[in-house]
């Protein structure tokens, strides 16, 4: 392939569409980009096609880190939240590649409806094969509908190098969502707080120990009480007969 010449093409062309432009960014570098890889790189050059590429093949050199979603842990798609209600979302994630990713790594909000107050996740440098579970923190919007964002895994220079994964949430006033994850932690919170403490049930019929002593005298009184009458009415009987 004759890298010059079809940089030399694309140098011809002129446009300022970024669907276009995208597109043939594209063309060159393979079908499998994401369409916010492609963005990025061309956005990164002021929208230049030619520079954008080169840049792209500088990037290239990278080992850039791999990703497989395994799962939706707290919530799937779509599960219905009540407004303005704090829940978690929790995506379990694989290092699908054959390289540990690099110190730095992190997972960046990159569009849709915004439910968080931080545009960034750092993540640890996973081995290969290595799961990892990604929480993020999100409030869900004050009005009902249905809200989605997307985000990505970049590499610590910022180059998006994994495919979007989503939180799709439905807002509505009858939803439980966020209430059942607040009960489950505060159960949890609960649980651990106890963790050693073992108290010994309650006995109703229990009776303090100054009352139990003065219950045993009053017990030992009566048997004295009731010896003596029973002396005194032996020696009456003796008398009749």
């Amino acid at each position: 392939m004759d890298i010059e010449k079809l940089l030399s093409q694309f140098s011809t062309l002129v446009t300022t569409d970024h669907d276009v432009l995208i597109a043939e960014f594209r063309k060159f570098v393979g079908d499998q980009t994401p369409d916010a890889s492609c963005a990025f790189f061309l956005d990164m050059n002021n929208w230049n096609l030619q520079e954008a590429i080169g840049a792209y093949y500088d990037y290239k050199i990278e080992n850039l880190p791999q990703m497989s979603l395994e799962g939706d842990i707290t919530t799937g798609d779509g599960e219905a939240v009540p407004p303005s209600t704090s829940f978690t979302k929790t995506w379990r994630v694989k290092n699908s590649g054959t390289e540990a990713w690099p110190v730095g790594i992190y997972l960046q909000f990159i569009g849709g409806d915004k439910m968080s107050q931080y545009q960034s996740i750092a993540l640890p440098p996973l081995a290969p094969g290595q799961l990892h579970d990604i929480n993020a923190d999100l409030v869900s919007p004050s009005e009902p509908g249905v809200y989605q964002s997307q985000w990505q895994i970049c590499s610590p220079s910022g180059i998006i190098s994994a495919d979007t994964i989503w939180v799709v949430i439905k807002v509505e006033h009858g939803g439980v969502l966020g209430i059942t994850q607040q009960m489950s932690t505060f159960a949890t919170s609960s649980s651990d707080s106890n963790i050693g403490f073992h108290e010994q049930p309650h006995n109703p019929f229990d009776l303090p120990v100054t009352q139990q002593r003065m219950v045993n005298e009053t017990s030992t009184d009566d048997t004295a009480t009731t010896d003596v009458s029973c002396n005194l009415n032996n020696d009456e009987l003796d008398k009749m007969d």
